[in-house]
């Protein structure tokens, strides 16, 4: 199914001022996209708006990194590929990158990321710059594969074309940011930036899809082993060392809803839990909170996140991760998110994003594809999260968002099977999005969540 995503029309009304910023090469004809970013609903200029970046310069060689280039002046996070749901896999071999640099004088090629707190509220800075995180969940698995597929290790050629063709259609809608994981040779990330001006935010899983413990994969990590917080923390250090020189780095982020996979029996998305797990849940914020300590004493120039399951033991991260940056989120409450700004003021007094957010464009109860309530439920989202941002009278600490997700996941119903059928499966309930709820039974469709829809394959994948 080719879908256009109609989406365009409904959100332009409250995006028309964003900042300008796949499914495989030769690609088809591309998903037509629109603004996803929100925008001053006030006349006058948008605040957030900076100038496009340069044109698209020459790919990245796979030898060396991308020459330095100046800062792009762009305003700016959804397991991995279109919906992080995946496993955590072994990076693929990142090509040599240059000797670190103290995190006390970022060369002058690096931007400078900064949170800023007055009585306005919370707002992030680039290059002294404001800026609001239009955010975008991006990954690339084509149909027929799923988690596993490894897109960094692909030729450098088909990297490119994927890239472009997406990238200019981020762009193009106002995403200033997308979220990947620590999979992506730093290259890549210098490369999106240098030529979309899109920033990136690195996604370091935290073991939450298993991990690689004295050379042996364990699929279900005990948080107060010593043993599996020392190889985390370990493998977090290096990823530090990889990337904190890298242009286009905007937030360090930490974990994936592994406050979920407390409860959770499987890597598929289930219920939300409603029941804590206190005794666990300490021994996982004090690793969290360890890993926010590591970073800092490596990297001052980027803030640090948790990518957390909505604000599920909001007390234990105030008690535990000492230093934290901000919070990001998973938010998955329908049209607006409540009281979640006003609760992490008052536990944490930190802002917060969403790492991901938005609707899938099924209606399970009608059995059908319903773009238009997609589009809603998105408006409204991006429609709330500017009024809590900096300056607007109500909580202010909002930074941004990330929409989840760019393109739909063929892969998440089974994970392993049907993998070139587009699910219409629902696989979890939630009363929060009432258009095709019913009590009883499920209505979300992970296979839906994209903007953009998928084709089949080209012979060149």
């Amino acid at each position: 199914m080719n879908r256009t995503w109609p989406v365009c029309g409904t959100l332009a009304l409250v995006l028309a001022h964003s900042v300008p910023a796949r499914s495989a090469p030769p690609p088809p004809a591309p998903p037509t996209a629109s603004p996803v970013a929100p925008a001053a609903p006030d006349e006058g200029t948008d605040p957030y708006d900076t100038a496009p970046p340069a044109a698209p310069s020459a790919p990245p060689t796979a030898t060396a990194p991308a020459a330095p280039a100046p800062g792009v002046p762009a305003s700016p996070e959804v397991p991995p590929t279109p919906a992080p749901v995946a496993p955590e896999v072994p990076p693929a071999p990142a090509p040599p990158v240059p000797d670190p640099v103290a995190a006390e004088t970022p060369p002058p090629s690096l931007a400078t990321v900064r949170l800023v707190h007055d009585e306005k509220g919370w707002k992030l800075q680039l290059d002294g710059k404001d800026a609001l995180v239009r955010g975008m969940n991006w990954g690339y698995s084509p149909v027929g594969t799923n988690y596993s597929y490894d897109f960094w290790s692909k030729p450098d050629p088909f990297i490119e074309r994927v890239l472009r063709r997406d990238m200019e259609l981020l762009r193009g809608m106002g995403v200033n940011a997308i979220r990947l994981f620590s999979d992506v040779p730093p290259r890549w990330i210098n490369w999106i930036y240098d030529n979309y001006g899109i920033y990136t935010s690195l996604n370091h899983l935290m073991g939450r899809y298993g991990f690689t413990i004295d050379g042996a994969y364990v699929a279900q990590i005990n948080y107060a082993d010593p043993a599996h917080r020392k190889a985390i923390l370990a493998d977090l250090e290096a990823k530090v060392e990889q990337y904190r020189g890298t242009r286009g780095l905007l937030f360090w982020l930490l974990g994936n809803e592994n406050n979920y996979g407390l409860s959770w029996t499987s890597f598929e998305i289930e219920a939300l839990p409603g029941k804590e797990d206190d005794a666990r849940a300490e021994s996982l914020y004090s690793l969290m909170g360890e890993a926010v300590a590591r970073i800092k004493a490596k990297d001052t120039n980027h803030p640090v996140a948790l990518v957390n399951g909505d604000i599920q033991y909001l007390p234990l991260i105030a008690k535990h991760c000492k230093g934290l940056d901000a919070l990001g989120t998973n938010v998955y409450r329908g049209a607006t998110a409540g009281d979640l700004f006003e609760k992490v003021s008052t536990t944490l007094g930190l802002p917060v994003f969403f790492t991901e957010f938005g609707a899938d464009a099924f209606d399970a109860r009608a059995g059908r594809e319903d773009q238009l309530a997609q589009a809603e439920y998105i408006k409204s989202q991006w429609q709330e999260i500017y009024l809590q941002s900096y300056g607007h009278g109500q909580v202010g600490n909002a930074l941004g968002g990330f929409i989840f997700q760019w393109d739909d996941g063929w892969w998440k119903v089974g994970q392993e099977t049907n993998l070139d059928i587009h699910d219409t499966k629902a696989t979890w309930p939630n009363g929060a999005y009432p258009r095709d709820y019913v009590p009883g039974d499920n209505n979300m469709n992970e296979e839906w969540f994209g903007l953009a829809s998928k084709e089949k394959p080209d012979s060149e994948g």
